[in-house]
C-alpha cells in the first residue's frame, strides 16, 4: 500500500501520507478470541510499518498473556507490545496503552472483536474526511452457539438495545460510537478516560468531548466483528454493568443521558412498585398484570419479527434474551441511584 494519503482525506489534517496508528486493545482472559482479534489486525492493508499493536493486559489466567507475548515475539510488522492493567479495568486499560503507544491516531478495539482488512484505513479516512473529534462504526454480532446467537440478534435490533451504532446505515453526528477512533491531540485536550467507571468509559468520553465542542461521528463503513457473550448469566452481567455506569456517569455529570436510557429503569422500577404493592391493592394488581401483558405482547412481537428476518429457530430464546437485557440495564440502573443515595459508592470525583 502507498505511503501517500489519498487527497480526499485532507492534506491540512494528515500532510497527505497515511499517519501512524497505534491500536489499544484491553485484554483480560480472553484466550477464546485473542488470537482472532490479532490475526484480523495483521491483516490490514494500511501500511503496516505504520500500524502498531498495544496490549494492555490485565494479568489474564487463562493463557491469554501467553498468547499476546508470542506474537510480540514473532511478528515485526506491526509490532505487537503488552503492557501491564494492574486495575484490570477497560478505562485503565486503555489509559496505560495510550500511555507507551506513539501514534498519532488512536485506535480502540475490543478483545472479543475481529477487524475487517480495511478497518484500519476506514478509521484513518472517516477522521480525516468528517473533521470529527472521534469516529466510529458499527459492531457486527457474532454469536457462538445456540444462547450466543440468539443474544447476537436481539442485541442487534432495535427493540433489544436500540443504540444509534448498532442499527443505522446512516453516516452522521452521534452522542457515542463502538470502540472508536481519534487523533492523539484530542487525548491529550481532553484527558484520560475516567479509571472510576468500570463500565460505560467511552459513553462517559464522549460525552466529554462533546461538553467541550468536539464531534462524534458515525460511519457505517467503519464495521468490525463483535463476539457477545454466550449465555444469559454473562449477558444479565454485562448489562448489569452498562446500566449503572451508564446511571453513574449521569448523575455525576448531568449528561450523556435520554429517554431511551431511561425505559429500563422505568420498566423495572415500575414492576418492583406494582408487585409490593400488589397483596394490598386492586389497583396494583390490575396495573402489573397490564404492564407484564404489554411487555409480553410487544417482546413476542419483536421475537417473532427478529426470528423470521433471520432462523425460527430462535424464537424461543429471544423473548427470554430480550427480559434479560432490559430488567439487567435497568436494575443497574437503580443500584446507581442506590450507591449513591446511600453513600456506598465513594468513587464520585469527576475525571480531569
Amino acid at each position: 500500500m502507498s505511503q501517500e494519503a489519498p487527497s480526499r482525506m485532507g492534506a491540512s489534517l494528515f500532510d497527505g501520507t497515511w499517519p501512524t496508528v497505534s491500536v489499544v486493545v484491553p485484554v483480560f482472559n480472553a484466550t477464546r478470541t485473542i488470537d482472532a482479534c490479532l490475526d484480523s489486525l495483521h491483516r490490514q492493508d494500511y501500511p503496516l510499518d505504520r500500524l502498531e499493536i498495544v496490549v494492555a493486559d490485565g494479568f489474564s489466567t487463562d493463557g491469554s498473556t501467553e498468547k499476546v507475548l508470542e506474537r510480540a515475539a514473532t511478528h515485526a510488522h506491526p509490532r505487537v507490545t503488552i503492557v501491564a492493567n494492574p486495575k484490570r479495568s477497560t478505562a485503565s486499560g486503555l489509559n496505560v496503552g495510550i500511555a507507551v503507544a506513539s501514534g498519532d491516531v488512536i485506535v480502540r478495539l475490543d478483545a472479543h472483536s475481529e477487524a475487517p482488512s480495511d478497518y484500519i484505513r476506514c478509521n484513518v479516512e472517516v477522521l480525516a474526511e468528517s473533521g470529527a473529534d472521534y469516529v466510529g462504526g458499527r459492531p457486527m454480532n457474532q454469536g457462538t452457539g445456540y444462547w450466543g446467537e440468539a443474544i447476537a440478534l436481539a442485541m442487534a435490533s432495535r427493540f433489544g438495545v436500540g443504540a444509534h451504532f448498532r442499527t443505522s446505515n446512516k453516516a452522521c453526528d452521534t452522542d457515542t460510537v463502538a470502540f472508536g477512533a481519534f487523533l492523539r491531540t484530542t487525548f491529550e485536550k481532553v484527558g484520560p478516560f475516567d479509571e472510576t467507571l468500570i463500565y460505560s468509559e467511552d459513553n462517559e468520553y464522549t460525552y466529554r468531548i462533546r461538553a467541550r465542542g468536539g464531534r462524534v461521528h458515525y460511519d457505517p463503513k467503519i464495521h468490525c466483528t463483535y463476539h457477545p457473550r454466550r449465555t444469559i448469566i454473562e449477558l444479565f452481567r454485562q448489562y448489569q454493568g452498562y446500566g449503572w455506569g451508564r446511571m453513574r456517569h449521569a448523575l455525576r455529570d448531568g449528561g450523556g443521558f435520554s429517554l431511551r436510557h431511561l425505559v429500563p429503569m422505568i420498566f423495572v422500577g415500575t414492576l418492583f412498585v406494582l408487585y409490593a404493592d400488589a397483596p394490598v391493592s386492586r389497583i396494583a394488581r390490575h396495573g402489573l398484570a397490564g404492564l407484564l401483558a404489554a411487555y409480553a405482547l410487544a417482546t413476542a412481537v419483536a421475537s417473532v419479527v427478529v426470528a423470521l428476518a433471520s432462523n425460527l429457530r430462535y424464537l424461543p430464546a429471544l423473548p427470554i434474551v430480550f427480559l434479560c437485557l432490559h430488567t439487567s440495564y435497568g436494575i443497574g440502573q437503580w443500584h446507581a441511584v442506590a450507591s449513591r443515595v446511600f453513600g456506598r459508592d465513594r468513587g464520585w470525583k469527576r475525571a480531569p
